[in-house]
């Protein structure tokens, strides 16, 4: 009753069932909105992309991440993109996948108990880029082996990623124009995911139990802001 009825619209997702979540949405240029559709737990499930357009009250999904990266039937499962969805200058999209859901062999999401396993583990968060116009997906691979990509940022003036590990809780950086990753250090206790981007260019983020720092995006420093 809060909200004006005449302007409130709902979508339901049909032919996805299994996905119980959405972990990462982006208003995009063309004011469509783009969602991770995802799935946590018990289902075994992969992420999908799908694009949503107020105007019309329609959804179509975009990518299939089980046809974009290399699945394993017994490996656990990239299941989301979280917080991680970003817009390039040139209109293409780039994304992270991080695990939620469980390998089809075990009763549940057990990343950690199996993260040296050879063939049960988490392979790791890969970097997806989506074009628009071609709607075609490129896999740019994983760039931290085994680690699980909880929040990533596009950061435009030199062309790269930040992201953060979730089980580890470093902070990394990927060149787009060399494909170099840099380890920049343990940042958080674990499981921190929020990249801002500031005014001033730099980064803004905060540990796991809420110590923020900012990463300075031309010298790569990391500055605890005593806050």
């Amino acid at each position: 009753e809060l909200m004006p009825q005449e302007r409130s619209r709902a979508f339901f997702f049909r032919g996805e069932e299994d996905h119980n979540s959405i972990w990462d949405t982006t208003m995009g240029p063309d004011g469509k909105l783009y969602l991770s559709m995802s799935s946590e737990l018990t289902n075994g499930g992969y992420a999908r992309l799908y694009e949503y357009d107020y105007k019309t009250n329609k959804a179509r999904k975009l990518i299939n991440v089980e046809d974009v990266i290399l699945p394993q039937d017994r490996a656990i499962r990239a299941s989301k993109f979280h917080s991680s969805i970003c817009f390039m200058p040139d209109g293409r999209l780039i994304m992270t996948t991080h695990t939620t859901d469980k390998s089809p062999r075990h009763p549940t999401w057990m990343p950690i108990a199996y993260y040296h396993h050879p063939w049960d583990s988490f392979a790791g968060g890969n970097i997806l880029i989506y074009d628009p116009k071609t709607r075609k997906a490129e896999n740019l691979g994983i760039p931290v082996p085994h680690e699980s990509i909880y929040g990533a940022l596009y950061e435009p003036a030199h062309n790269a990623l930040f992201f953060l590990g979730f089980l580890r809780g470093h902070l990394y950086r990927f060149s787009l124009d060399d494909r170099q990753v840099i380890d920049l250090g343990k940042v958080s206790e674990t499981y921190s995911f929020r990249l801002s981007l500031g005014k001033d260019g730099h980064i803004y983020s905060a540990s796991r139990t809420g110590h923020v720092y900012r990463i300075r995006t031309d010298t790569l420093e990391i500055q605890d802001l005593n806050y």
